[in-house]
C-alpha cells in the first residue's frame, strides 16, 4: 500500500493527475514485490483548479462522492478515496457494495480544502528551503572561522621565526667586531710604549 501512495504522490510531484487507480491499473513483480503503476488513459496534467464532474473518466466503481454528487471534484480527494477504495479490496478481498455503503464526511467541504492542501505544501517546501539554507550558511561560518584560526596561527608562526632570525643574524657581527677592535687597541698600545730612559742614551750614541 505504501507503494500505491508513493506512486500517486511521484504522480503528482510530475504535474500527473491518474484518475483511475484500481487494481487493475496495478502490476506487482513478485519477485522483488515492486508496484507499477500503468495505464495513464484516463489521466491528465494535475491543477489545482476543480474537475467537472462530467469529464470524469475513470471507473465508476472507484468514483468519489462529490464526483456523483456535486458539479465539480478535485484531483486529490479524488486519489485519495480511490486509494482508500484499493486499501479496502487488499483487505477485504472483494471490491465495495455500495448498496450497503453509507458515506457520511466529517468535514462536507473536503474537496474545497484542495487549494488549502496545495498551499500547505508549498509552505512546507518553503520551510525546508529555509533550513536547509541556514544549515548551509552554518557550514560556511565554521569554514571561515577555521580559516581566520589558521590564518592567524601562521602570522605567529611567521613573526616568531622572523624575530629569531633577527636576533640570530645580528649578534654574530657585533661580537667578531668587538675582538676585532680589542686587538687593534692592544696592538696600538704596544707601538706607542715609550721606551726607559739609558735606552734612548744608549741609542743615541750609538747613531752618532
Amino acid at each position: 500500500m505504501r507503494q500505491a501512495v508513493q506512486a500517486v504522490q511521484h504522480c503528482f510531484d510530475h504535474k500527473v493527475f491518474h484518475s483511475d487507480i484500481h487494481s487493475a491499473n496495478i502490476l506487482i513483480n513478485v519477485q522483488t514485490l515492486e508496484l507499477k503503476l500503468i495505464d495513464f488513459g484516463c489521466g491528465s496534467l494535475s491543477s489545482n483548479s476543480a474537475y467537472p464532474s462530467l469529464e470524469y473518466a475513470g471507473a465508476n466503481e472507484i468514483r468519489s462522492p462529490e464526483v456523483v454528487m456535486d458539479q465539480t471534484y478535485h484531483a486529490v480527494p479524488l486519489n485519495v478515496w480511490q486509494l482508500g477504495v484499493l486499501l479496502y479490496e487488499m483487505v477485504n478481498g472483494s471490491s465495495i457494495d455500495y448498496t450497503y455503503v453509507q458515506v457520511k464526511f466529517e468535514n462536507p467541504n473536503l474537496s474545497e480544502d484542495e487549494e488549502t492542501f496545495a498551499l500547505q505544501s508549498e509552505l512546507e517546501a518553503v520551510e525546508k528551503q529555509i533550513q536547509d539554507l541556514l544549515e548551509k550558511q552554518t557550514r560556511l561560518r565554521e569554514r571561515i572561522t577555521a580559516l581566520e584560526t589558521s590564518r592567524a596561527e601562521a602570522r605567529k608562526s611567521a613573526v616568531s621565526f622572523h624575530r629569531d632570525y633577527n636576533t640570530s643574524s645580528t649578534s654574530t657581527p657585533r661580537v667578531s667586531l668587538h675582538r676585532a677592535q680589542a686587538k687593534r687597541t692592544r696592538s696600538a698600545q704596544m707601538n706607542f710604549t715609550p721606551a726607559p730612559a739609558h735606552q734612548r742614551r744608549k741609542g743615541a750614541s750609538q747613531d752618532r
